[in-house]
């Protein structure tokens, strides 16, 4: 499956308030995450929920302040095991719209700003 088509029509279902019936919680087996989903602390609905997935679809990331991280951060250590351990297909910045946080680390990766 191609990784954001399934965030897309998640969110539908969800903005909709039509989620498909979720299991309590997944095995272990059931566990292989196709996504990593880095949302601001103050998202105050479980991520998940948002893009209406099942438990083990995405890898939840959490965080207060600054999304750029440095190598030595847990963000950053937490983001590379994901990836070394699924390689998911997608990460996805979850923020809102006007993001000054977003809207600087877009400006240093594009080149406009030195960091």
């Amino acid at each position: 499956r191609v990784a954001p088509q399934p965030l897309a029509l998640g969110n539908e279902r969800f903005v909709a308030n039509n989620p498909l019936p979720q299991p309590k919680s997944p095995d272990e087996a059931s566990i292989n995450p196709f996504a990593i989903v880095v949302g601001m602390a103050e998202v105050r609905l479980p991520i998940e929920r948002v893009f209406d997935v099942t438990p083990g679809d995405l890898v939840v990331q959490r965080v207060s302040g600054g999304i750029a991280g440095r190598e030595d951060s847990t963000l950053f250590a937490s983001l590379e095991y994901a990836v070394t351990r699924w390689r998911p297909k997608l990460l996805v910045v979850l923020a809102d719209s006007d993001s000054k946080i977003v809207s600087a680390a877009i400006d240093q990766v594009s080149g406009d700003v030195i960091p």
